[in-house]
This record gives C-alpha cells, structure tokens and sequence, in this order.
C-alpha cells in the first residue's frame, strides 16, 4: 500500500483532480507541501509535476485522446494520472521509466479496478515503445502550433495577426521553459539583503528579480518550507503577478478595492505599500471569502456594494 502522504506521484494527481474540479493550483499545492510528509527532493518531483502537467495540458490531452479508445469516458484521476506518466516519460529527462511505471500503475491499483490497472499499464508500455502520437496537422497551422505549445488557438490567432508567424513560433519557442521559483520579499518585516542572506545559510541559490520589485528568485529547495516563509518575510509569488501592482504605484494613503483577490497575494502585495490607506478584498465567489485573522477585516457592506458594480459573472483566472 502506498503512503500516499510520502508519495509525490499520488498527490500531483489528487492536486490535478481539484484543479479539475475548481480548485486553485497554488493553493492546493501550498496546502500538500505543508500537510504532506514529503521531503525537499520529493517537494520538488511533486510540483514539477503539478505545474508540468498544468503548462503542457493541451499537449498531454492531444497525447491521451489518441492514445485512449474512448477519453471522454476516463474519470478525472485516471485522466490525470495518465497525463502525470505521460509529462514525465515526455519532459522529464532524469526520471527512468521503470520509477514512472511502477508508481502509476500502483496508484491505478489503489485507487481503481483491475481494467483501469490495465489501461495505464497498456498505455505506458505503447508510449514507451513507439513514442507519444504524432500531431495531425501542418506545422504552420494554428492547430499544430497550438497543440505543440499547449496554447490555445485564439492566442495563437491573436499572435499571428499582431506579430506575424515568424514571431509567434519564437515566442512560443521559449515560452514553456521551466518556470522560476520567486518569492516576493515583505518589506514591513525584513528587506532583499536580510532575505538573501538568510535564505544563502540555509543553502539556496539567490539572485534578484530581472522583472519586478522586491523580488528574488530561489532555487535548490523548497521556499515554502522555511522559517522566514513562516514568519513572513516573504511571500511565495510569480514574478509576473507582481507586476500588475507595481504599475499601480500605490501611494500609503491609498484606498485600493481588489475586486478579485483570491487567493491573496496581490492583495497583501497592495497593503505591504499602505499605512493609513486600506485595501479591501472580495471575490465573485463567496466560499473564496474568508476572515483570516482581525488583522485583515472584511467590510461586508462595502463588499455587497461593490458586486453590485460588476456587471459580468465571468470567473477568475484558476492559475
């Protein structure tokens, strides 16, 4: 039986199956690591897996509809497990097979019947021997760009008729390479230099942001796991989403309405820059909306006041 609070294989495809289902990416994954007992190495495996399988999921879909008689009928944890194997036999060039096999057709094990132990051990020993399916479409075509780069087409449409094709296949060239692990430094409680050099003893490689204020790039370990992320010297954030912020330029005086906060890391970004202003947090989705501590009040009034401003029920990005 699999200890499935030690397994990092087990948990991407739990995690995969909330986000399915609504959940957000980054919260869930937050949540593993600090309720899981995984280790740093095994930290790293796992949301390798989650965020690999979230950035190629066009890609891994074409993959498994074609490598699978009838996809529609999957259930969402066989889908997912399926994409896990198949991103990792795919992009993950220091994981042998035989780890990849033996771990998926387990959790198949554990968590279905004898049929779907003999799908995915099926599915993976086809892969294995002729490859992943090849993409049916010329390679100009936004149907091939798309599928190849896990974009979907109406980006690509977008790109080719802003910047032409030649550009686009650059952009999306670069565009799936690993992402950075970043942290956003709090400047009310430490600074970039006590940060840098505290997270440098505990063994992590530093460097500053290129793009964004207040902003370090970490890598070699976990930064969730750290004394200092507990204590608040710094927030777990990409880099990009720092940005929308920072060309806020939001003065100490501010009163600021975050219309679409969850799950919180521009909202405290915003009230880091405050003293005698105030933010004011909400989200189209009321279960998203919960009092954290009395430091962070919720105005209900101003809160039922200002839905009544958004004139759209389109939902929040999930990741």
């Amino acid at each position: 039986m699999i200890n499935n609070q030690k397994n990092p294989r087990f948990l991407a495809v739990t995690t995969l199956e909330r986000v399915v289902q609504g959940a957000y990416s980054n919260v869930q994954v937050d949540h593993v690591i600090k309720e899981s007992e995984l280790s740093d190495k095994d930290v790293r495996l796992y949301t390798r897996i989650v965020y690999g399988v979230l950035q190629h999921q066009l890609t891994l879909d074409y993959y498994i509809n074609q490598l699978v008689a009838r996809p529609s009928e999957l259930p969402t944890w066989v889908r997912e497990l399926l994409a896990t194997a198949l991103y990792q036999m795919t992009y993950l060039d220091k994981v042998p097979n035989r780890a990849i096999f033996d771990e998926s057709i387990k959790i198949a094990k554990q968590r279905g019947h004898d049929g779907i132990r003999r799908l995915v051990t099926g599915v993976l020993h086809h892969v294995q021997r002729t490859g992943v399916p090849p993409i049916k479409a010329t390679q100009d075509s936004v149907t091939y760009l798309s599928i190849t780069a896990s974009v979907p087409e109406w980006i690509i449409k977008r790109l080719v008729a802003e910047v032409g094709i030649t550009k686009t296949k650059r952009i999306l060239a670069v565009i799936n390479q690993p992402a950075r692990q970043s942290i956003r430094v709090n400047s009310k409680v430490s600074s970039m230099e006590q940060v840098t050099t505290e997270l440098e003893k505990r063994g992590f490689q530093v460097a500053p942001s290129r793009v964004a204020d207040h902003a370090l790039v970490v890598s070699n370990q976990a930064a969730v796991k750290t004394d200092l992320f507990s204590s608040g010297a710094y927030t777990i954030q990409d880099e990009s989403a720092m940005l929308p912020v920072q060309a806020l330029a939001v003065r100490t005086d501010d009163n600021v309405l975050d219309t679409c906060a969850a799950p919180g890391g521009k909202t405290t970004q915003i009230a880091e820059s405050l003293t005698t202003g105030r933010v004011l947090a909400l989200d189209l989705h009321a279960k998203k909306i919960t009092k954290k501590s009395n430091k962070m009040p919720i105005d209900l009034e101003w809160i039922i006041r200002s839905r009544l401003l958004l004139l759209t029920h389109a939902s929040c990005p999930r990741y």
